[in-house]
């Protein structure tokens, strides 16, 4: 007798650490607790958060982990029983279960918000002044190849913010628009594509790009 046994193929996963897929941030902060928000992964399974206090000029802090979220459909958590007026970092990433293992399928930049209490605080939104020769705008169309600068900053919630990243800049599609760390957007093929503005805390704005 002849069995034949089918072994189904591994999943294709493939990683990514970006922006645009979780867009963690933090969405409130107290003297004593962060809270943090991300976008639901389509397919994962859980997220694990991992964070620390942010460096200082004479101290590092490594990432350790601070929770295993079991549920793809979750998307906020909240450290409580920290220090007031102090800056803390986070990773958020996403897994799917692969053969009984936990498998991370997507990283998120990190988040830097700080508690209340203290002489600093955190961004509450972002505001994107200029695109190119456009005012106050939040979409805008280019031909290929043609360049325009993104104006941005962040707007404070009341404090002054201490930075640990200045603002940053992701496309959604390079093949369509690149941009540059400093905000500089280039067309280099027709099609739509976003681009998120991002603070140091996760706050962000989306910016439409058209190129014909």
């Amino acid at each position: 007798i002849m069995i034949t046994v089918k072994v189904p193929d591994e999943p294709t996963i493939n990683k990514t650490t970006s922006f645009r897929r979780l867009r963690a941030r933090s969405v409130k902060q107290t003297k004593t607790s962060v809270t943090l928000q991300w976008n639901i992964i389509e397919d994962a399974d859980g997220y694990f958060v991992y964070g620390n206090r942010c460096n200082t000029g004479t101290k590092s802090y490594k990432y350790r982990k601070l929770a295993t979220i079991t549920g793809g459909d979750i998307s906020t958590w909240t450290q409580k029983d920290l220090k007031k007026g102090i800056y803390y970092k986070y990773v958020v990433k996403a897994y799917r279960m692969v053969n009984g293992k936990k498998v991370v399928t997507d990283t998120s930049i990190s988040v830097h918000a700080v508690t209340g209490g203290g002489k600093y605080g955190n961004a509450k939104a972002v505001s994107v002044t200029q695109i190119g020769n456009k005012k106050n705008v939040s979409k805008i169309t280019l031909k290929m190849g043609k360049t325009a600068q993104i104006k941005a900053k962040e707007v404070k919630k009341d404090k002054k913010i201490a930075r640990h990243r200045k603002l940053c800049y992701e496309s959604s599609n390079t093949k369509v628009a690149t941009v540059t760390p400093d905000g500089l957007i280039r067309a280099t093929g027709k099609g739509t594509c976003t681009i998120w503005v991002y603070a140091q805390n996760g706050v962000y704005k989306a910016l439409k790009i058209t190129v014909k």
